[in-house]
């Protein structure tokens, strides 16, 4: 719990089908291909195919697809 205490993100990756990501704090862009999720203090961005955003509420979201990278950048809400 570190993760959300220190108001980071906390990312579940099954295989390279499935990634679940709590403690985000919204959406920057979402294609097919790439999918830029603001935090509080870094970006995650999620390259890939076929990626869609299956479920989002407050707190976690959930993204199928084929995942391919993860990228994560300083500055959450740059």
């Amino acid at each position: 719990m570190n993760d959300i205490i220190s108001d980071d993100f906390l990312v579940t990756l099954t295989g390279c089908q499935q990634i679940l990501i709590e403690n985000y704090k919204g959406i920057k862009s979402y294609d097919a291909g790439e999918i830029c999720i603001l935090g509080k203090k870094r970006r995650l961005t999620i390259y890939g195919e076929g990626l869609t955003i299956q479920y989002y509420s407050y707190e976690t979201m959930k993204v199928i697809g084929t995942i391919k990278k993860l990228e994560y950048e300083s500055g959450g809400n740059a």
